[in-house]
């Protein structure tokens, strides 16, 4: 038993949600919900979850072949993946991406599109190559749901989805068209399991987009960010601020939906009253579990956003144990609301978008 004045559920996947009783929502809502230009016309779909990845590390080893083992099943997600260095933009129009080489159209190639070590910068001197973290659509898995199914229903959906990425890995070292138009393939990948702590070299954990969200004070929709709802707007202004992001409304493929959706957004703020339940006193919501929706989600998941959300819910928690409040509270009385915002001001958080941005 875990007693405490306040807790937070800064989880992937809102795993304290249901552990604690508290009311949450999943997958896409329906139109006559929400009334989102983009939301479901079919009723609401609990399970239609963004895919999640596995992903892993690789190094380029010029002169090496590191070629893996053909993965078992690599012939059916070829197919139905598809394996590809091809995107599909916010037009639905395929861009096509070179591996290392850049173009006046595609500046950012593939290879550096994720690279997270520059060993021309990095290390001129020493030994090997760059280094590079793999995500992308071709190992994104949209077949399963890791949210609310048992611990042995999520093991199998994580290994199909580790296989789904071994298939990847595989297509780069032998089937990927190379940039000197001179055959196919990149042997020169090495998979890094020491740099994941895993044997097989693949995530411990997946990347997860879209978790359980709570039954929020406020509720954060399409028509409040989404460019095209708010023509003429410099930001999206919540009262309650607590911090500010930026980003589309961003959504991958999902289960049992290959839609994708990739909308502008106008400069945002995160409202405080998307990260308190209404049904809870005492918890507070400090990842991508807040009050949005399957679309708004598409936004404040991205990573500096989710940040900034925990940057919000820690001081709340401490500020609500300074003075003996619930988060309610300070949500629902001015003063406490003033005081609060003052605090994250004090801490450095920007609460608006600065002129120059907007």
């Amino acid at each position: 038993m875990l007693r405490a004045g306040y807790y937070l559920d800064a989880t992937d996947l809102g795993d304290l949600l249901p552990l604690a009783g508290v009311p949450y929502v999943s997958g896409a809502e329906a139109w006559e919900d929400t009334h989102e230009p983009h939301a479901s016309r079919d009723g609401a779909h609990p399970e239609r979850v963004q895919s999640f990845t596995v992903c892993f590390l690789v190094q380029f080893c010029p002169g090496e072949d590191h070629t893996i083992t053909k993965p078992q099943g690599y012939a059916d997600n070829r197919v139905k993946q598809p394996y590809s260095l091809t995107l599909t933009n916010h037009l639905h129009k395929t861009v096509p991406y070179n591996f290392f080489a850049s173009t006046e159209e595609r500046p950012l190639p593939f290879w550096t599109y994720r690279r997270v070590f520059d060993a021309a910068m990095l290390n001129p001197a020493g030994r090997g190559g760059d280094i590079a973290l793999i995500n992308w659509p071709s190992n994104d898995y949209r077949w399963g749901n890791l949210i609310d199914r048992t611990p042995e229903c999520k093991s199998r959906v994580f290994s199909a989805a580790r296989q789904l990425s071994r298939g990847f890995l595989y297509w780069l070292q032998t089937e990927a068209p190379r940039d000197d138009r001179r055959g196919y393939g990149y042997p020169e990948l090495k998979i890094l399991p020491s740099a994941v702590g895993t044997r097989t070299g693949f995530a411990q954990a997946p990347y997860v987009r879209e978790s359980r969200r709570i039954v929020s004070m406020r509720r954060i929709v399409e028509q409040d960010i989404a460019l095209e709802a708010n023509a003429g707007k410099k930001q999206a202004v919540f009262p309650d601020s607590v911090g500010i992001g930026w980003y589309p409304i961003d959504l991958h493929a999902c289960v049992g939906d290959e839609g994708t959706m990739f909308a502008p957004t106008i400069p945002f703020q995160i409202p405080l009253g998307a990260l308190i339940p209404r049904d809870c006193r005492n918890l507070i919501a400090a990842c991508k579990n807040i009050g949005t929706t399957h679309l708004t989600n598409g936004s404040y998941r991205l990573h500096p956003v989710e940040w900034s959300i925990g940057e919000a819910a820690g001081t709340l928690a401490a500020f609500c144990g300074q003075i003996g409040c619930s988060p309610q509270s300070v949500w629902e009385n001015t003063e406490k609301l003033a005081d609060f915002q003052a605090l994250l001001r004090k801490r450095g958080v920007r609460l608006e978008w600065p002129k120059e941005f907007t």
